[in-house]
């Protein structure tokens, strides 16, 4: 019996392992979507400025762009960033309806 009891040990062990290691690849995508996602929607907002600032300051007449600009994109930042959770989200739903489907 001991044998046995080893055995079925041994692979739960192993099971574990590989459900930890998909884990930690799991939330590492996430973090690396998420900093992705924060970076990208500051990187856009900052690209736009610095063109009209440098670029279109002398060509337009109004003052108000720049601050039109801005919050259009601050408007922006808050979809995007939740962007990420939502897929997440949808990509875990799937794993559970698959999971009560077997």
């Amino acid at each position: 019996m001991c044998r046995l009891e080893n055995y079925i040990y041994d692979k739960m062990i192993g099971l574990r392992g590989e459900e930890y290691n998909n884990l930690v690849k799991s939330k590492l995508l996430d973090s690396v979507c998420v900093f992705a996602w924060q970076v990208t929607a500051i990187l856009i907002s900052s690209v736009s400025i610095v063109y009209y600032v440098w670029y279109l300051k002398g060509k337009t007449e109004e003052g108000f762009n720049i601050i039109t600009i801005i919050m259009y994109f601050t408007m922006m930042i808050m979809p995007l960033n939740n962007l990420p959770w939502s897929v997440s989200g949808m990509r875990n739903g799937k794993v559970s309806r698959d999971r009560i489907q077997e």
